[in-house]
């Protein structure tokens, strides 16, 4: 499995399937899901990036900094 380039933009395809290979490779099943986090500063886009990967709003974004604090 080839490592991720911080130059190289992935597609929300290309990162879905990426984690779904790492998945597989770490033999992950749908009862032992595979755990991912986002760390980062405050109002980079963590909650948008959840949304899109998702592919429905499940977490709540706004333009002040702390709206998702609380989870």
């Amino acid at each position: 499995m080839a490592e991720i380039d911080s130059t190289h933009i992935f597609t929300r395809d290309d990162l879905l399937f990426y984690l779904n290979k790492l998945s597989k490779l770490l033999g992950k099943t749908v009862d032992d899901r595979l755990m991912v986090g986002t760390v980062g500063y405050p109002n980079v886009g963590k909650s948008s990036l959840i949304n899109v990967l998702c592919g429905v709003k499940r977490v709540g974004v706004a333009a002040m900094p702390g709206k998702t604090k609380h989870f």
